[in-house]
């Protein structure tokens, strides 16, 4: 069965092509198979790739604009007459200057014959596609000699004598190049442009050469940078050019001068800088952290708005308030929704509380591993969010462990030596880290992959997430997985039970306290009629807790015991495998339940478990918390995985 993704080989226009003058095509059928390859392009396209030049450095110009498309064919049964449907289809009447008929060109000739080229591509078909379209801004006087110098730049970075043949159309409006590669020098080597993002870096080239030719475009303002809560190329500029917190604008590139200048009263505006003087102004070295903090407040608000609107919280929406406890503070209430608040899954998160102190609260939690707990968590649920003192991060202090031992450098590879059962995902994110702290100041990168590490480089980390994040780590807990209405009639122990352990009840402000003061004697009716319980109000001795917690314990075995399985609860020091299947809440607790091929075991929950869902897992409860591995994970160690 043919993959909707790859190409038509019954295609006569390959989708590769430049776009067209026109108005755009309307929405394709939902559910047709052409909706879904389009759907299919979009989440394969690659979206970015290690080591690319940050764009707006100071050490650049501002560059023209030029597109660059890359398809990879390799030997599919069908491979040649795809190959040869493209070159008809780049050769194509029509085309020309004039509307003639397009000739083909390489390095050496201006019109290289279709057939012979096809001929030495017979035994393998494999090949590259490129479209180079310059930018409105890029106007070429000649599209040809830039092709022959894009591919010669191309050839001088392999070392190698490519063999490639290209079309220049200009039937659309806007002329471009169709270039056709093999994957073949011609000396017989194989020829690579690259994994993910090699068409980034491929763009990147082409604007370089393009700039080169046509010379940096002149000076105008983007208004887009100029007024934006966040850290911008403009932002950039102006840390690279100051010197010990001065700019003076006068030194800038004239490029940049109008956009920085608006940029600068922007900021004046919002205090976050100071004028010194006609051409001068005061650059504080944390203006990035600042302005990327200000972006994360930003984007948090909107978030928390938008969790709102969209829950039966909508008409308390004049609530809502920022928040964020101090060192050992918590706060209870009834859990809205929660929401990501960077594009990274992993990354920081927004969670929305009906706070026991009358505010409707939204927090900040760093990383997505504090709320994994309120995954599938309904709304009404009673939470906890407590704060608690900001560390240096196991990944700083493995990097520096690392750049220890080998003279102050980190890399990959460094890393995998020293790591051989690491998974290459879980070193690129040390990576990654690094080239945040790079722009922080805490390190330098080098420019191949590798890093610099000072000595002290985990205090300098820390200092950076202390400056950007604030000293409080927020934590969220669930105390009960289920809305006070539900706790009422709940046949084990519930959070509104806990609050009966005591003769003086704690009383909570608020909508949520009003609800919890309403559902409290409806409880107490409940336990009376079950004989638990006794004064009035009603107080629950332990025995009675211990009650609760067996009846509880017994709920959530039962269905489990109705599939003819066992079902233990995995205890300090035992052992459990199986099949990670779903999360229950024993007594306030979190628990996985592990499928095995005879029982199923209860064992400790933690939140690196949503990430091994369905997957086989062994685990160990020491201390009442556990420690587990996926197989996968267990057969990397003896170099099986």
């Amino acid at each position: 069965m043919r993959n909707p993704a790859d190409p038509d080989p019954d295609e006569i226009r390959p989708p590769l092509s430049a776009r067209l003058e026109r108005e755009q095509p309307p929405a394709l059928p939902k559910g047709s198979r052409a909706a879904r390859r389009d759907r299919m392009r979009s989440f394969n396209r690659p979206t970015g790739s290690p080591g690319v030049r940050r764009f707006g450095s100071a050490s650049s110009s501002w560059p023209r604009s030029v597109v660059v498309k890359l398809q990879v064919f390799g030997s599919a049964p069908t491979a040649r007459r795809n190959l040869a449907t493209h070159l008809s289809y780049i050769a194509r009447s029509g085309a020309g200057t004039e509307g003639e008929r397009v000739r083909l060109f390489n390095q050496d000739q201006d019109d290289l014959d279709r057939l012979s080229f096809f001929a030495r591509c017979r035994e393998d078909p494999r090949h590259y596609r490129l479209m180079i379209e310059p930018g409105d801004d890029s106007p070429l006087p000649d599209i040809r000699a830039f092709g022959r110098l894009f591919m010669a730049e191309l050839e001088r970075e392999r070392g190698l004598r490519l063999e490639w043949a290209a079309a220049d159309h200009h039937d659309t409006g806007r002329p471009h190049l169709h270039i056709v590669l093999r994957q073949r020098s011609l000396d017989g080597r194989r020829v690579s442009l690259g994994g993910p993002g090699a068409a980034n870096r491929l763009r990147l080239k082409a604007c370089e050469l393009a700039t080169d030719e046509l010379g940096p475009l002149p000076e105008r303002v983007l208004p887009e940078l100029a007024r934006v809560r966040s850290f911008t190329p403009a932002d950039q500029v102006m840390l690279d050019h100051a010197v010990d917190e001065r700019l003076n604008v006068s030194i800038l590139p004239d490029h940049w001068r109008a956009t920085v200048l608006r940029r600068l009263a922007y900021l004046e505006d919002r205090g976050l800088i100071a004028a010194g003087g006609p051409t001068e102004w005061a650059v504080p070295s944390d203006l990035r952290p600042r302005l990327l903090r200000a972006q994360l407040d930003q984007e948090r608000a909107y978030r928390a708005a938008r969790i709102v609107r969209d829950s039966v919280w909508r008409s308390e929406i004049g609530r809502l308030t920022p928040a964020a406890l101090g060192l050992g503070e918590r706060l209870v209430g009834g859990f809205v929704s929660v929401e990501g608040i960077t594009p990274q899954r992993a990354g920081a998160h927004c969670a929305v509380i009906d706070g026991a102190d009358g505010r409707l609260a939204h927090f900040e939690f760093r990383y997505a591993h504090s709320v994994m707990c309120l995954d599938r968590v309904p709304p009404g649920a009673v939470v906890e969010v407590s704060a608690t003192a900001r560390t240096t991060r196991r990944s700083d202090q493995r990097i520096a462990e690392i750049a220890a031992a080998h003279g102050g450098l980190w890399s990959v590879e460094l890393h995998g030596r020293a790591a051989p059962s690491a998974h290459p995902r879980f070193i690129r994110m040390h990576q990654a880290r690094l080239e945040s702290m790079s722009l922080d100041g805490a390190c330098r990168a080098l420019g191949d992959g590798r890093f610099e590490i000072p000595t002290d480089y985990c205090e300098r980390a820390l200092r950076a997430d202390l400056a950007k994040w604030g000293p409080a780590d927020h934590q969220a807990r669930v105390l009960d997985d289920r809305p006070l209405d539900e706790q009422i009639r709940a046949p084990g122990l519930t959070w509104l039970d806990r609050l009966m352990t005591n003769e003086e009840r704690v009383r909570y402000a608020g909508p949520f306290g009003a609800h919890v003061a309403e559902a409290l004697p409806e409880r107490e009716k409940r336990l009376r009629m079950t004989g638990l319980g006794s004064g009035d109000p009603l107080v629950l001795s332990p025995a009675d807790v211990r009650k609760l917690q067996a009846m509880e314990l017994r709920s959530v075995m039962e269905p489990l015991e109705k599939t003819g399985r066992a079902v233990f609860l995995t205890k300090d020091g035992q052992q459990a495998a199986g099949q990670y299947v779903t999360r229950v809440h024993i007594s306030g607790s979190p628990h996985a339940i592990l499928e095995g091929q005879s029982a199923f075991h209860l064992v400790a929950w933690k939140p690196g478990m949503e990430a091994a869902r369905g997957r086989w897992i062994e685990a160990v409860v020491r201390e009442g918390r556990s420690e587990f591995r996926t197989v996968r994970n267990a057969m990397r160690q003896f170099g099986l995985g």
